[in-house]
């Protein structure tokens, strides 16, 4: 389980790295005239936000899980195709519900 959580981790940290360069390059993308990376990122800044500010509600952690999983256009560009056509967060769902299962069992298991 600790095994899944760094792995889970890493591409979580990877993922966010990746997005704050492409944040970093907007102005680089505007002064080439390069008006649609630009407004990619852009765009992508206000998804993160916007899944970052329903994580935080009460629920949220399974909205978002719920939007990402279910409308892959919600999802910003660093976390959407990946290696072997697997997505970040298609990994993210299946790590909790794999931890997800994991507490139920420990919660039979102790009644």
């Amino acid at each position: 389980m600790i095994h899944k959580l760094k792995h889970f981790t890493k591409k979580i940290h990877k993922g966010l790295k990746q997005e704050l360069q492409e944040t970093k390059d907007i102005p680089k993308h505007i002064k080439n005239k390069e008006f649609d990376k630009a407004t990619e990122q852009i765009g992508d800044i206000g998804k993160m936000t916007f899944l970052s500010t329903l994580w935080i509600l009460p629920g949220g952690a399974v909205m978002s899980g719920f939007l990402v999983k279910y409308f892959k256009k919600m999802r910003p560009s660093a976390f959407r195709e990946k290696e072997d056509n697997k997505t970040l967060f298609d990994e993210i769902s299946r790590i909790e519900e794999s931890i997800h299962s994991q507490k139920c069992i420990d919660e039979k298991s102790y009644r």
